[in-house]
């Protein structure tokens, strides 16, 4: 991805504002050229100052300068990100301005969209992107964030200066904000009990903002007030939804064609981060589908990155991951989670972890490693299924949705499959499903039967009669809540009626979307690399917000209409079907485990009574994660989850200390 910042002056004398915009942009534009390898460039006029760190990754912008000013030289832009609904963009401003070059890069025509909607452009595009917009005519400063936090975006504000970038890092860069760690957050993260602050726009630093993804920000300048609200996301218009399996597969097929086709554009070597699951497989099979394998043409290359477990027979993982590029003939680079990794890799991993902690990527021990390997292939971007189980996988709604539209027997006989064959549920108790899954349900005949023994109540003659009782403003409450938006007990609806996927079961789905987004975007602008999603695209979510759950769960497999595109596929049924879940991941620090243990040890020192830092406020968290003093001793210890989380705990520690 690139990298976007800007600084608006709103204190000091007018004449010095310039001097002291463009100083403080060029700090940030100076921390930002980790996340592009193609030059930065800068703009200022009077108190504003916007930076771009470039990274090309679509063919249209290989000769783009940003940042970028729109004809008449009203506004300037600087943009990041990648833009999949161009078509009906070009035939929607077409009609306002003069034609528009079908070639021109995805930063222009957001340009030229803003020029026609204003501040109405996001709720227009449909990608991943993070841009902000200086309008030099009411000098105004507008920014906005795609709905899935596709792209990164922080700010701060003192009395002197408005301040924005592509990572909350650089902004540590400026005069005022110190590196102190938001407590609040930090005592949430290691302390579940503990309640998230209700300011969810706060960071990770106390003093920097994360800019929420799906909202969209105006300051002006002279004006300390900042105006942030969340604008409706792109929605696709259609008309039916599958009404059968087959259907289903099908559409499935289609729009993770198209969203794959979408993601590939940016991608100078198509490249996947290919895993042994469902989500990941499913990506692979689609690119398939976009560049069929021609084994003579170097256009049908396509590059596949795994963690793997090397020489390991049993590791089902591993397996799966070899299957999969043998049957879809990707061109595989492993990086090997045994012991032998070598030392340039153990010291770049410690580094990372601990020397460069931020608990906003730390949490996934695979990334770093594939991500470098994917710079030093020359590779730009690479694909992504991390959002599958969160926009397919329905486990927690399968049980109340089949209760609803086939019966109390089919809602047991589910609960008794998911027990069967779901990865997360396997094992577990039938009835403790069904109870589970039925609370939902169960939950929302509540308010129902109460409204019923109201109105009966409102009915009696004593009522009627009593002179201390309003029973027509009763009623008319009761028909008011009637009349109003019904309670979602599953996120699904029924295809004759698109509108029951209620705007809040939206918002929770993209919310959940989204937080992983920052964490995933987070890594890989260490390592200038964009991650895309496929998963995450808003194509998708719609689609399984809306696909009745007859249809998304079959005798307890969820995701039913993915693995089957995968078996139709060619891919082998113990593959789309597989039961377990590995955690090779925890196998990449078993070599790292001494280092560990020395760093955990020094780390809990210097957080002990005498420690730098609030050692009160610390025990609170500490003590909710034991691991982290209860490493496993030797690599024979079957502790792959203990080992993740005391790792992460590890590294988080090492990053309030040194904050």
């Amino acid at each position: 991805m690139s990298g976007i910042c800007g600084v608006l002056a709103l204190g000091s004398e007018r004449g010095d504002r310039e001097c002291f915009a463009t100083g403080l942009c060029d700090h940030l534009v100076r921390e930002l050229l980790c996340m592009g390898r193609d030059g930065s460039n800068r703009w200022a006029e009077e108190d504003v100052s916007l930076g771009h760190v470039m990274l090309r990754e679509t063919p249209e912008s290989a000769s783009e300068s940003q940042p970028l000013l729109s004809s008449d030289d009203r506004l300037v832009m600087v943009f990041d990100g990648r833009i999949d609904n161009r078509p009906a963009l070009f035939s929607l401003i077409e009609e306002s301005v003069a034609i528009v070059p079908r070639n021109c890069s995805d930063a222009e025509l957001a340009l030229r969209v803003y020029q026609v909607l204003g501040n109405a452009t996001p709720t227009k595009l449909l990608g991943d992107f993070a841009f902000a917009v200086w309008n030099r005519a009411e000098r105004s400063l507008f920014l906005a964030r795609d709905p899935v936090g596709g792209r990164l975006l922080y700010f701060v504000q003192t009395k002197d200066y408005f301040a924005f970038a592509s990572r909350d890092e650089a902004l540590l860069a400026l005069p005022g904000i110190t590196s102190a760690p938001n407590y609040e957050l930090v005592l949430h993260a290691f302390a579940p009990p503990i309640p998230k602050p209700s300011q969810s726009m706060r960071g990770w630093y106390r003093d920097i903002m994360r800019f929420p993804f799906g909202h969209v920000a105006e300051i002006k300048a002279g004006s300390p007030s900042l105006r942030l609200w969340r604008y409706p996301p792109w929605c696709p218009v259609e008309s039916t939804y599958p009404s059968t399996f087959e259907e289903a597969v099908k559409a499935v097929a289609e729009l993770l064609a198209l969203a794959t086709a979408d993601r590939m554009r940016a991608c100078n070597i198509p490249a996947m981060l290919m895993s042994g699951g469902i989500d990941s497989a499913s990506v692979i099979a689609a690119m398939r589908e976009v560049i069929p394998a021609t084994p003579t043409s170097e256009k049908s290359r396509i590059v596949g990155l795994s963690l793997v477990d090397e020489g390991n027979e049993c590791c089902v993982e591993t397996a799966a991951i070899v299957h999969l590029h043998e049957h879809f003939h990707t061109e595989p680079i492993f990086v090997s989670t045994r012991a032998s990794v070598g030392a340039q890799l153990k010291a770049h991993l410690m580094q990372q972890f601990f020397d460069r902690a931020h608990p906003q990527d730390n949490s996934n021990v695979t990334l770093f490693p594939l991500f470098l390997r994917a710079r030093e292939q020359g590779l730009t971007s690479v694909l992504t299924g991390a959002g599958g189980d969160i926009v397919s996988d329905r486990t927690g709604a399968a049980v109340a949705g089949v209760w609803r539209s086939h019966g109390l027997w089919q809602a047991w006989n589910m609960a008794r499959a998911l027990s069967r064959n779901n990865v997360y549920l396997r094992e577990t108790p039938s009835s403790r499903i069904f109870l589970q899954g039925c609370r939902g349900r169960i939950a929302t005949w509540i308010p129902r039967w109460l409204k019923r023994v109201l109105r009966w109540f409102a009915s009696r003659p004593i009522v009627e009669r009593n002179p201390f009782f309003d029973r027509k403003a009763l009623l008319r409450l009761l028909d008011a809540r009637e009349s109003g938006p019904g309670t979602m007990h599953y996120l699904g609806a029924e295809p004759s009626s698109p509108e029951s996927a209620s705007n809040s079961a939206r918002r929770q789905m993209l919310r959940a979307v989204g937080e992983g987004q920052d964490m995933l975007q987070h890594a890989a602008s260490r390592y200038g690399i964009t991650a895309s999603d496929v998963w995450s695209d808003l194509r998708l979510i719609n689609f399984f917000l809306r696909l009745p759950l007859a249809l998304s769960c079959n005798d307890g497999w969820t995701k039913a209409p993915v693995r089957a595109f995968l078996t139709r596929s060619g891919v082998k049924t113990r593959v789309a079907y597989r039961l377990g879940k590995e955690h090779i991941g925890s196998d990449l620090l078993r070599p790292l485990q001494p280092a560990i243990r020395a760093f955990s040890e020094s780390v809990l020192t210097k957080v002990g009574p005498l420690g730098v830092i609030d050692a009160k406020r610390l025990e609170t968290y500490f003590a909710a994660r034991e691991s982290i003093t209860n490493l496993p001793s030797s690599p024979a210890d079957d502790a792959a989850e203990d080992l993740v989380d005391a790792t992460a705990a590890v590294a988080f520690a090492a990053w309030v200390l040194r904050t």
